[in-house]
């Protein structure tokens, strides 16, 4: 197990961020090259479970799909649970707030790989970071202009 944390400041109103960040089908406009797709398997209440299809481009080319369980914990906090695949059981909670009028975004990630896959640890670890500060600015561009 893996713990990775990140935390940024965006310049941007945290409930359009939210908004847009839980709008599953439209991630993949944040992410053209990586995500090639999102479907909506099941969604009920503040529950919602995914099934991303990535594509990954470093030391190896592969594209892979997996399901993912998203919680809508509250109105600025999601907790998401990897259900299958080679990270099963990874557990993600993302948490936004305001913190001197700019909105702080959180992502904690407990983070389990398959022994196969634990030797790619340091390559996953730069890719997430980079990934994740990627789309949330991207995001938070978006959010700024739905509030103009």
């Amino acid at each position: 197990m893996v713990t990775m944390n990140y935390s940024f400041k965006l310049d941007c109103d945290e409930r359009d961020f939210f908004k847009i960040l839980t709008n599953y089908e439209n991630l993949p406009k944040y992410l053209p090259r990586q995500l090639k797709k999102i479907e909506i398997l099941d969604e009920h209440d503040n529950y919602t479970t995914i099934e991303p299809t990535i594509s990954l481009r470093t030391l190896i080319k592969k594209e892979f799909s997996q399901k993912i369980g998203i919680e809508k914990k509250s109105e600025n906090n999601i907790s998401a649970e990897i259900l299958d695949g080679f990270a099963k059981g990874t557990h993600i909670t993302i948490s936004i707030l305001m913190e001197k009028e700019k909105t702080l975004c959180q992502v904690n990630s407990d983070v389990k790989l398959s022994l196969k896959t634990v030797i790619l640890y340091p390559i996953i670890k730069r890719e997430y970071n980079s990934l994740i500060t990627g789309v949330f600015r991207k995001i938070s561009i978006d959010a700024r202009q739905a509030k103009e």
